[in-house]
């Protein structure tokens, strides 16, 4: 059975050898790998998706929003480097009179998504496209009401955040929201984990530049001349929302799964001690608690660019 949106069950990839997939992931051993060359270092296999959506639910439910910009009765809205498509087709059901659009450079996780949805339950009004969010965005000057990006940070150099809040603003109207949504790695003193996430801030650093875009992005909008700038911090896993915490940790053991080869594979972890650190790490972190900050930041284009 397929991937669906709903269930969170893993689907049978479609081929168990080795084999290269586009020349940025290749099948081995019934796993969809990240070759070395590839930005972005996840798995991008039916495990990686089933982390994606329950991603997107888990933010959903603890944040209680898919939106935080104040847009009201958008025509356009845009979702980069979408995914699976999970936030957008949500959009796409909220503002019913909008058309909503995503694209991404990897589509099969959302064709695994989309042929596990029962029939006829796509919105007529979302598109999804392939696109590379590297390069220049598919779509002509200022056609978006609203720009949305989540967690796009796993993918971007320091050096490449330029170009790419460039191609937000450029395919925003004067007048429209731009909005991200990032962070870092999640924090917990479960010793298994606390061994991995140095492993996963030395590669971030190392291949990115930096750990965590969240604090610089106040600035970087600003410097594209975005307005009504709006920055707020939130802590899935404490207070209020200290009763995620059992789903936090299963969204962050699937993502330790999804980006063992690249850990393993640059050296920043053996693999022995890998598997000693993941042995028996969900229960481990809800014993010992687990807390994700998200930045959430948006700003307006100007109707008049100075």
């Amino acid at each position: 059975m397929m991937l669906t949106s709903h269930s969170g069950e893993e689907g049978v990839p479609p081929a168990t050898t080795t084999k290269t997939d586009s020349g940025l992931w290749i099948w081995r051993k019934g796993k969809r790998v990240s070759e070395p060359g590839n930005p972005y270092p996840m798995r991008k296999d039916p495990l990686e998706v089933k982390r994606l959506n329950l991603q997107h639910a888990l933010h959903r439910d603890a944040l209680r929003a898919n939106v935080f910009a104040p847009i009201h009765q958008p025509r356009r809205i845009l979702d980069v480097a979408g995914g699976t498509g999970i936030w957008a087709r949500a959009l796409a059901a909220q503002f019913p009179q909008a058309r909503v659009e995503s694209f991404d450079k990897d589509i099969l996780p959302f064709q695994w998504a989309e042929q596990g949805l029962p029939s006829g339950s796509i919105p007529a009004n979302f598109v999804y496209q392939q696109g590379d969010a590297l390069g220049r965005f598919p779509y002509e000057d200022a056609r978006f009401d609203y720009v949305h990006a989540r967690y796009i940070s796993p993918f971007i150099a320091q050096s490449q955040w330029p170009g790419v809040l460039l191609e937000i603003v450029r395919v925003t109207r004067p007048g429209g929201w731009v909005e991200l949504v990032d962070g870092p790695a999640a924090v917990s003193n479960a010793p298994g984990y606390a061994e991995i996430e140095q492993a996963i801030e030395a590669l971030a650093r190392e291949r990115f530049g930096f750990y965590d875009p969240g604090p610089h992005l106040p600035t970087w909008f600003a410097q594209m001349g975005l307005e009504r700038i709006h920055h707020e911090m939130r802590v899935i896993g404490e207070g209020d929302l200290q009763k995620f915490q059992p789903r936090l940790a299963e969204m962050i053991d699937l993502a330790c799964q999804s980006i063992q080869e690249h850990l393993v594979g640059g050296g920043y972890i053996t693999a022995t001690r890998f598997q000693a650190c993941m042995r028996d790490l969900r229960a481990e972190l809800v014993r010992a608690g687990i807390t994700v900050t998200v930045h959430i930041v948006y700003g307006q284009k100007p109707v008049v660019l100075s």
